[in-house]
């Protein structure tokens, strides 16, 4: 697969950095079925994002790109501290990307599975600040339904 040589180069060419666009790929954050998130620079700002980039093989597929392109949408109409917010769109050498806001630190989901099951208040905690970011979001979640 094509994303293969991308996070190769990512991890063993320091010599050749990877560009998209305006940013520079720092590090590879995750891998899924359809796009490859790395933690990136902006080359003028300076500014460390999350890079979501479409897998190239994905390039040609109208429906896929048209759902990446709508998730970059909704995600750049959402505005609230608890959660993640787009700011830019674009395409470099047939490769697909949006950058979002970058976050240190690790998932839920690498927090349960590093310290174990989450007590009752903080199950609360973490439902009560989705449930804060929910109503601001509406606007997005109408925009992806419709």
């Amino acid at each position: 697969m094509a994303m293969d040589v991308q996070q190769d180069r990512v991890s063993s060419d320091a010599s050749e950095p990877l560009y998209f666009g305006p940013y520079e790929v720092l590090d590879v954050l995750g891998d899924g079925a359809t796009a490859t998130v790395y933690k990136a620079k902006h080359s003028a700002t300076q500014a460390t994002v999350a890079l979501k980039v479409l897998h190239p093989d994905l390039d040609d597929d109208r429906v896929k790109l048209k759902r990446f392109e709508l998730e970059y949408l909704a995600c750049s109409r959402l505005c609230h501290p608890n959660l993640i917010h787009a700011t830019a769109f674009g395409q470099h050498d047939g490769s697909y990307y949006f950058a979002m806001d970058y976050v240190e630190g690790v998932t839920l989901a690498q927090h349960i599975e590093r310290q174990g099951v989450l007590s009752e208040a903080q199950a609360r905690m973490v439902a009560d600040q989705l449930a804060q970011a929910v109503p601001s979001s509406t606007n997005a979640v109408s925009f992806i339904a419709t």
